[in-house]
């Protein structure tokens, strides 16, 4: 099942002007082992660089992420950007979308208005790197955040203290 999504900004190209302008009809050949989409590497161990992949890569990504993440159309997510690294596309953001979830997406990382988001929007999964966990375990620790189920953390290792932190701040959620 496909479904459409359209991001849309106050100066962004409408649908209907999107797909009845010459590019809709000037369409490329797509197969399998065309670029789908470019990611950037982290830049954790070298300099950051640009990634391609292919619609097969995109395809087997999530249906790795698929069989390790137990999300369905009944949760909502807090996608913070970047989505242009791994973490960012394919957990906060396509696998989601894919599962028929809300998504409230957020510009930059800013864990104030994180935390007031996944509240007023009573988000039940957040993924992110190890430098939001603390402020989430702290925020749970303090009686916000009752809505989240699911936290998932990657991109880098996170510290026990932070670990433990967010266990105990969210013993009901899966972490």
């Amino acid at each position: 099942e496909f479904r459409r999504v359209l991001f849309r900004s106050h100066d962004s190209t409408s649908y209907e002007e999107f797909t009845s302008g010459p590019a809709a009809t000037e369409l490329p050949d797509i197969n399998q082992d065309s670029v789908a989409v470019i990611l950037q590497s982290s830049g954790t161990t070298s300099p950051s660089k640009p990634i391609e992949l292919t619609h097969k890569n995109v395809i087997a990504g999530l249906e790795t992420v698929d069989d390790r993440i137990d999300l369905n159309s009944s949760d909502s997510s807090l996608a913070i950007a970047p989505f242009f690294h791994a973490l960012g596309f394919y957990i906060m953001l396509i696998t989601p979308l894919r599962r028929g979830m809300p998504v409230v997406t957020l510009a930059a990382i800013d864990m104030e208005k994180a935390i007031d988001l996944i509240d007023e929007y009573e988000i039940t999964y957040m993924a992110g790197g190890p430098p939001m966990m603390a402020p989430i375990a702290k925020s749970g620790a303090s009686g916000r955040l009752k809505s989240l189920r699911k936290i998932h953390f990657g991109g880098g290792p996170l510290d026990s203290r932070t670990e433990r932190a967010l266990r105990n701040a969210f013993p009901h959620a899966t972490t």
